[in-house]
This record gives C-alpha cells, sequence and structure tokens, in this order.
C-alpha cells in the first residue's frame, strides 16, 4: 500500500513531497526504498528541482546520496555546484555518488572544474568514476 501511494506522489505530488520521499527512499523495504526512488526521479511540477537542490544541501548521509541520484537522473544541472562541494565530502558513500552524478551533470564549460576534482580524488575508484 506504502509503494502504491509513493508511486501516485511521483505522479500527482508536488515541491511539498520531496521531504517525504527522500525519507523513503533512504529507509524502509525494498519495495518502498524502490518506488520513492521513482517518485523522486519522476516528481512533476513547479519548484521540484529547486526543493531537491535544497534538501540535498541540508541533508546527509544516505539521504543524500539519494538525492544525488535523483538529481543526476533529473538532469538538473543547475545543481552541478552542489554536486561538485559534495564530491570532496568526507563520507566516502556520498563522495563516490557525487563523483558518479558529475558526469552527468557536466558541461563543457565545467571541464576545468572536473580536472581539478580529478587531480584531487584519494583513490584509483574516485578517478574512474
Amino acid at each position: 500500500v506504502r509503494a502504491a501511494a509513493l508511486h501516485t506522489l511521483g505522479s500527482a505530488g508536488t515541491a511539498d513531497s520531496v521531504n517525504v520521499l527522500v525519507a523513503a527512499s533512504s529507509e524502509g523495504p525494498d519495495e518502498t526504498r524502490a518506488a520513492a526512488r521513482r517518485a523522486l526521479r519522476s516528481l512533476p511540477g513547479p519548484g521540484v528541482d529547486e526543493a531537491l537542490r535544497m534538501v540535498l544541501q541540508q541533508t546527509s548521509g544516505p539521504s543524500q546520496v539519494e538525492l544525488l541520484r535523483a538529481v543526476g537522473d533529473r538532469a538538473m544541472t543547475a545543481a552541478f555546484p552542489t554536486v561538485l562541494r559534495l564530491a570532496g565530502s568526507t563520507n566516502a558513500t556520498v563522495r563516490m555518488e557525487a563523483i558518479r552524478q558529475l558526469g552527468a551533470l557536466a558541461g563543457q564549460s565545467d571541464a576545468d572544474a572536473l580536472l581539478d576534482g580529478l587531480m584531487s580524488s584519494n583513490t584509483d575508484e574516485e578517478r574512474q568514476a
């Protein structure tokens, strides 16, 4: 039932639904988490991308990882500076997901920032991401 409700939020929700979906995407049963992830990717309406970006800046850990995935899936290029900052996170999981999403978000004008980040990467895994 909860997964069905989250699916409905994905098509009929608003920017106000972001916090509920982020929480559901990072905790609970796999089916619920998957439904919340799909809803974050498809959530329509004005202000949703801005709400995702704001929550991304205010959260941490598993929620931040889920938000990074949503930002990449939604091709939110306006979030590039935030994702670039998170590529330097002390949390290795957040850092790796941010590095992965930078590739999806970066434009030609972001090449210098990406190269600088690559040069400061700590591990081969980070450089390959």
